[in-house]
């Protein structure tokens, strides 16, 4: 590609950046134009400030996901218009935001921000409008192309989802003597509720204690991690849960998150709406309870017991009364390697789809740098 007759602008020369302002005069329901803040459409308003066809740019919180606007809107003091002048089309613009580490110009200690000074010294390069309108239309026409893959890939993982609940359904289908769990477990119970346990008694290291955050359909999500002292674990140590446990969330929406405390983490105490199920292990496996509870079955049992409207939770008694399906433990054993034998293969197959909605991603980037390299 020949870049002969590119320039090197600074936003200053070719664009105008418009601050937000608070919405409070111009809100309203019926409003024509939408209000937009970084993170997108907040509301309605009676006016505007920014013309159709310009690019948002957080100023404050998410400064690094900028989107376009194809009206005209109201934006909000957190987030910046950028407008085209005459000598950028206002995709190509776009474009060269979706590209560009905003992150670099965040000088902030705490919440993450921008200034517009910064911003109107930025260097972009500017083609000739003919040339910025076929490098527009050739990364829309890539990324459409993309959009196609990554759909059909969003759709394999939906496909993996509804085949493993059929190897649930298959597993236990058949099997007709049930006991209700109070009767397969040493022990059900919630964490501490209220004043016994509070925000401020966290620390940054000490006890564990399991949150509804770790709790995910089938494994512990440890990327968020909260701790207690010594003194406090001696306070509220009868919530105590081990790794032969389950932990299961009381809050049903659409399925059951329940999960087997983690080996490495040899103690720890489960908070408020983690049930903690310490099972009877001479006469049920943990995993083969854990599979039903992840079943459709188990979920439809409790969904009808579900009270809260706004926070839709099962109680430790409904739990306890839930019914499971029973059989000999060698049976359980052989169930439990069945469904782990299939499970393995949907999650080999799960891996290879995530890798490639990353490369998806990644190949974004790739074609931006591209574009605005002019190799495009």
């Amino acid at each position: 590609m020949n870049r002969m007759n590119w320039t090197i602008q600074k936003w200053k020369d070719v664009l105008s950046i418009v601050n937000g302002k608070n919405q409070k005069e111009v809100v309203s329901d019926d409003g024509a134009y939408p209000i937009i803040g970084s993170g997108g459409e907040i509301g309605r308003a009676t006016n505007f400030l920014c013309e159709a066809g310009s690019t948002v740019v957080g100023r404050k919180g998410t400064i690094n996901n900028p989107f376009f606007v194809e009206e005209r809107f109201w934006n909000v003091d957190t987030a910046f218009g950028i407008q085209p002048g005459e000598k950028l089309n206002p995709k190509f613009l776009f474009y060269f935001c979706k590209c560009f580490n905003f992150k670099n110009l965040d000088k902030s200690t705490t919440i993450p921000s921008l200034a517009k000074t910064d911003l109107l010294n930025i260097e972009m390069p500017v083609p000739s409008l003919k040339e910025q309108r076929r490098i527009v239309n050739k990364i829309e026409e890539l990324f459409s192309e993309l959009d196609s893959a990554v759909e059909t890939l969003k759709k394999t993982k939906e496909q993996l989802a509804v085949y493993r609940q059929s190897v649930l359904k298959e597993a236990f289908e058949s099997i007709t003597e049930t006991s209700i769990l109070v009767n397969l477990a040493e022990r059900i119970f919630d964490g501490p509720f209220g004043s016994n346990l509070k925000s401020i008694d966290y620390i940054n290291e000490g006890i564990r204690v399991v949150r509804l955050e770790n709790l995910k359909e089938g494994w512990f999500d440890d990327s968020k991690q909260s701790f207690v002292s010594n003194e406090k674990y001696e306070t509220i140590k009868k919530h105590t849960v081990y790794p032969s446990d389950l932990i299961m969330s009381t809050f049903i929406s659409d399925s059951i998150k329940v999960c087997q405390m983690p080996e490495y983490i040899k103690f720890a105490v489960n908070k408020a709406d983690c049930i903690g199920i310490r099972l009877k292990e001479d006469v049920v496996e943990k995993k083969y309870v854990l599979y039903y509870l992840l079943s459709r079955k188990a979920y439809v049992d409790l969904e009808h017991q579900i009270h809260g409207a706004t926070r839709p939770r099962v109680n430790t008694t409904q739990i306890k009364q839930l019914e499971i399906p029973i059989c000999s433990k060698k049976e359980q054993k052989k169930i439990v390697s069945q469904i782990e034998s299939k499970f393995t293969i949907c999650e080999n197959i799960e891996k290879t789809v995530n890798d490639a909605l990353i490369q998806a991603d990644a190949m974004r980037q790739s074609v931006l740098k591209k574009a605005f390299e002019g190799d495009l």
